[in-house]
């Protein structure tokens, strides 16, 4: 019996032994994890800093535990250095999208500029040949103003284009 019983306990340290070896790896994995993720910061490629944070993330949860006092320590450090790259990708997409909505108001009033041509009734063949180089001035300051995203692109090219129809409609009935 009081032999088993030693052999019992030979496990169970031998077990600990392993276990805290084992954390102890844990620790230096991820612990290069979060200085892999903290350098992803200074990337200046947003899809590949994302791809790369997925993959660590992927590699964290892959990788297995480690002891209590590390614990949180380690995840909370992994955790700001992720928050900080996600941050970093939305606060470019507002930016983007700020940057569409003033496009899309400055587009809106080079059409509204268009309309107003196009309703003006021309009383000379000089003016309306002004007025065709201001159309066309102002068709080439609308897309001079570039892209905007995809929903929005569509719907104000088809306002610009209907109003350059209703201008030269105006222009072919003079």
């Amino acid at each position: 019996y009081n032999h088993y019983v030693e052999v019992f306990y030979d496990y169970l340290r031998l077990n600990r032994d392993l276990r805290d070896i084992d954390f102890k790896k844990n620790l230096d994995v991820k612990i290069k994890i979060c200085i892999e993720a903290e350098r992803l910061i200074s990337l200046k490629s947003l899809n590949e800093m994302h791809a790369k944070l997925q993959d660590l993330h992927e590699e964290w949860k892959n990788t297995g535990p480690v002891n209590k006092e590390n614990r949180d320590k380690i995840w909370s450090r992994f955790q700001e250095a992720s928050r900080k790259i996600n941050k970093k990708r939305n606060d470019y997409f507002l930016e983007i999208k700020k940057n569409d909505i003033l496009k899309i108001e400055s587009k809106r009033k080079i059409i509204l500029e268009i309309d107003n041509l196009s309703k003006e009734e021309f009383k000379s063949h000089k003016d309306c040949l002004n007025a065709i180089e201001k159309c066309n001035v102002l068709s080439e300051k609308w897309k001079s103003l570039g892209r905007v995203n995809k929903k929005d692109n569509k719907t104000c090219w088809k306002e610009c284009q209907l109003s350059l129809n209703n201008f030269y409609k105006n222009k072919n009935k003079f």
